[in-house]
């Protein structure tokens, strides 16, 4: 909270939306998609009926005085088109049913979620529908056709990556090589290669016809908006029960994708504010408006922006912003990040174990993943950072109470094990933890991933 106020103090538009959704909490009826249409006929028509009885008393029609019944009254104010009624709604055929049903009732409807609502673009163009993209888009499938993405790019792959036998050997160095070739494997080192296989937990992997259609229905969710913006289709983004830094992560990657920026940032706030009846005092910077607004070290939308001042109702507030360290240099030779590490983290708090999934260019970039388990579950943080020398430095964020928490670690790679400091910075301040962990051998990743997946399972 920015502003200390009382509660109607902070009100910005009392009346705005009513909601709908094709579900119901509790057992009973209604629970079937047939009953909730019912319901909802039902519920409008008493609306109606209770409209009628209302008239004839104020006519002074005998009869008896009609119940107040405040209900009835907002559903008759909706059937009036006096208020929009905004329906949760991700398929494109929920979609169509809530705007079928809407035409029954005679109601005005919005749609919140809209995951395809790309598939129905001309039809809410059309009808003047607004949607609220919730950016739900589910957790991200990997592309089964990364590595020739790469090629195509020309990013040759990270020596990592290439599988042994793949490396194609300078140019005349192939008789060379055939000189070199080491003698057949003897009887006895191919059934322990055998035994050793065989010893590999079995992993399914899906056709890949599967894997391209999971990758390709969730591409087509994520760059709704894109889609939309092609076709005219008015929208905003809201966070649904999420927090306000992870929809903005979400509006950043469609902006890398390709929606303009002027138009994400739009969605954030003029258009927003338009479609919830506030556009006269809210959404943009101009004389007249009111005093609501935030200052950011560059554009919101863009990767690494911050915010430096927020005004809400004039009344300002300071955010630290601290420059980001730059360092120059590569990693020592034989330095190498890359692997999987089981790390610990002791604070005042305890000890708190987890693994670190890294990979390093040979400049020394580093992106991976942090994996720590808790009180509150699982978490994953994704990291990047740089080795210069020895050290590595790596930064991540994740969300803890609506608000964004950085996590910085400081360590000295030695061999196979790291040692140094990490830094949580958050609303709650600055605290500081050691670190310590120890590289997995890599004939032993996928048992300790394997054993870590099962563990998340059992734990959810």
């Amino acid at each position: 909270v920015t502003r200390e106020a009382a509660a109607r103090d902070l009100v910005l538009v009392g009346d705005v939306f009513q909601h709908a959704a094709f579900r119901a909490g509790g057992p009973g009826y209604p629970s079937t998609l047939m009953g909730y249409h019912a319901q909802l006929r039902q519920f409008f028509l008493d609306a109606a009926h209770q409209a009628e009885l209302e008239a004839r008393y104020a006519a002074g029609r005998p009869g008896v005085r009609p119940a107040h019944d405040e209900s009835l009254s907002v559903g008759r104010a909706l059937q009036e088109k006096k208020r929009r009624v905004m329906c949760e709604a991700e398929s494109a055929q929920d979609i169509l049913r809530w705007i079928r049903l809407g035409d029954e009732l005679g109601i005005q409807i919005g749609i919140v979620g809209g995951r395809e609502a790309w598939k129905v673009a001309d039809v809410l163009k059309a009808r003047e529908i607004p949607v609220v993209l919730t950016l739900t888009w589910g957790d991200e499938p990997k592309d089964p056709h990364e590595k020739e993405k790469k090629a195509k790019k020309g990013d040759a792959p990270k020596k990592s990556e290439v599988a042994k036998g793949e490396e194609k050997p300078a140019e005349g160095a192939t008789d060379a090589a055939k000189a070199e070739e080491k003698p057949e494997a003897k009887p006895e080192a191919k059934k322990d290669e055998k035994k050793a296989d065989e010893a590999k937990p079995w992993e399914y992997e899906e056709p890949l016809v599967v894997r391209e259609e999971r990758r390709k229905q969730w591409e087509e969710g994520r760059d709704c908006a894109l889609r939309l913006r092609e076709k005219g289709v008015r929208f905003a983004f809201g966070s649904a029960g999420g927090t306000g830094a992870d929809l903005l992560k979400k509006v950043r990657t469609l902006v890398e994708v390709g929606l303009p920026a002027e138009a994400a940032l739009a969605a954030l706030t003029k258009d927003a504010a338009a479609l919830v009846g506030a556009s006269a005092h809210l959404g943009a910077v101009q004389p007249g408006m009111d005093a609501t607004l935030a200052l950011w070290t560059a554009n919101p939308v863009a990767k690494d922006a911050k915010v430096a001042w927020l005004f809400v109702d004039g009344f300002p507030t300071e955010f630290e912003i601290k420059a980001e360290e730059k360092r120059e240099g590569k990693p020592d030779e034989g330095v190498d990040a890359t692997g999987l590490w089981n790390v610990e983290i002791k604070s005042d708090q305890g000890a708190q174990k987890g693994t670190l999934k890294l990979a390093m260019t040979p400049e020394g970039e580093v992106t991976g993943t942090l994996v720590t388990t808790g009180q509150r579950g699982e978490r994953s943080i994704d990291v990047k950072g740089t080795v210069v020398g020895k050290t590595l430095v790596l930064e991540g964020t994740f969300t803890m109470r609506d608000t964004e928490v950085t996590n910085k670690w400081k360590v000295e790679l030695s061999g196979g094990s790291l040692a140094g400091s990490a830094t949580t910075r958050g609303p709650f301040g600055e605290t500081t933890s050691e670190v310590s962990g120890e590289r997995v051998p890599k004939w032993l990743e996928d048992e300790v991933e394997y054993e870590g997946e099962e563990a998340c399972c059992g734990h959810h």
